[in-house]
């Protein structure tokens, strides 16, 4: 006898295919919030970093507060996240068990939350990497693809656009 809550992968198959058979958005509808986000955070990187690095005048100073601040955040990140996804799971195991219907609006709501938190906490990393950068004596462009913080970033757009997606399709 299979346990309550193995996960069966028919259910699971069939459970998508009447998702996007019933109202679920099409690929271009589905990609295209994400794909926004992802748009609006290069060009803000780009237009904050580039002014952040023409003023001197923090030129030199320490950058230990803001190295702080920015694990801080994506410690941060990280708790709201995994609430957003334990909530996620409560709901497609429990919730669509009484009322499909509620169930598909609460994955929806949470994949648009976890979307609009990912974009506010990058917005907010963004922001304390070009304090940094504003700190800098000497810029290293060619470093960057070496730094923690872009990383951080690239992290959180991924898991964020995940939920998204989690919460459109299943």
């Amino acid at each position: 006898m299979a346990d309550k809550y193995e996960l069966n992968y028919d259910l699971l198959v069939a459970a998508g295919n009447h998702a996007i058979a019933n109202g679920a958005p099409s690929a271009e509808l589905l990609c295209a919030p994400p794909l926004l986000v992802l748009l609006f955070l290069i060009v803000f990187a780009w237009v904050l970093w580039s002014k952040q690095i023409k003023s001197v005048q923090d030129r030199g100073k320490d950058t230990k507060d803001h190295s702080e601040r920015i694990y801080k955040l994506f410690d941060f990140y990280i708790k709201i996240m995994l609430a957003i996804t334990g909530g996620m799971g409560f709901v497609r195991w429990k919730i669509f068990e009484t009322s499909p219907e509620v169930g598909r609006q609460a994955m929806v709501g949470l994949g648009s939350i976890s979307l609009g938190v990912m974009m506010m906490f990058v917005i907010f990393l963004w922001c304390h990497q070009g304090s940094k950068l504003r700190r800098w004596e000497n810029i290293e462009w060619e470093m960057m693809p070496f730094w923690q913080e872009l990383w951080m970033g690239i992290g959180m757009y991924s898991y964020g656009a995940l939920l998204w997606f989690v919460g459109q399709i299943w």
